[in-house]
């Protein structure tokens, strides 16, 4: 959340309790001040408010006397702001499942996002059928190709969107509308005992974002739905493991979006 307020302001964040400091310096061009010192909180939070009426500034005496300032962005859609809740993390996990057959990633995530938009149960395999039916699956190589992702969804009445060069905050904004999205990654980025990236290989598998945790700044989690894998339901991936999985596919993204 503080990515947005960095980008307009040209500085990064490495640890959360640097934010108040860097914020204060940002705003010395704002308040026509020559010393980062003189701003106060006040200046701070009129500074936010400025850029984004959803900045709110929060001052907190903790029970050791510990005065905790925190800067917080909320969200208007109507899905919350916890780091779980804000994506309706359980209803997502409800559809999920191991996929049928060993090329039907897609289908089955978008079975995953039917059946929670929904509320009505799909049946993988007639989706599989509706998908050789339209020429949606690849029946020589495999697979669904990724122009082709969506064409389910969008034959129940689910609109979507694709995008074919996606980066992180466009998956974030996404989720922050309340929508779920389908990326493609190689599969075997996603595992955490792997590292690095993989230049030589290109994406060969679909998965269903369901919710980024940002509830530690400094080690942000992806939530996915994997239907190739045992224990893929609400899968938690390293930030920077999903990213190497997923540049594989140059950031291809298919939003569904919500009803």
């Amino acid at each position: 959340m503080f990515e947005d307020f960095e980008q307009q302001n040209g500085f990064e964040s490495e640890e959360p309790t640097n934010i108040i400091e860097k914020i204060f310096d940002g705003i010395e061009d704002f308040f026509g001040i020559s010393d980062s010192d003189e701003a106060t909180p006040e200046d701070m939070f009129e500074y936010l408010e400025s850029i984004d009426p959803n900045y709110t500034y929060e001052k907190v005496e903790l029970p050791n006397g510990v005065i905790r300032e925190s800067v917080v962005w909320e969200s208007t859609s109507d899905v919350g702001n916890d780091a779980y809740s804000l994506y309706n993390i359980e209803e997502a996990t409800d559809a999920w499942h191991v996929q049928e057959y060993s090329d039907s990633c897609a289908v089955a995530c978008q079975e995953f996002i039917l059946e929670e938009y929904t509320g009505k149960e799909f049946d993988e395999e007639d989706l599989v059928i509706c998908a050789v039916e339209n020429g949606w699956i690849d029946e020589v190589n495999g697979g669904t190709p990724l122009e082709d992702v969506g064409k389910v969804l969008e034959y129940h009445g689910i609109d979507t969107t694709t995008d074919y060069d996606a980066d992180f905050q466009d998956l974030e904004n996404a989720l922050n509308n309340g929508d779920r999205a389908i990326v493609a990654v190689y599969n075997m980025g996603l595992d955490n005992d792997y590292e690095g990236f993989y230049p030589a290989w290109s994406a060969n598998h679909a998965v269903e974002v369901i919710g980024i945790d940002k509830s530690n700044p400094a080690d942000v989690k992806v939530i996915v739905n994997d239907p190739g894998v045992e224990d893929g339901c609400g899968k938690v991936i390293d930030y920077d493991v999903f990213m190497n999985a997923w540049n594989t596919s140059d950031g291809f993204m298919m939003v569904a979006d919500r009803p």
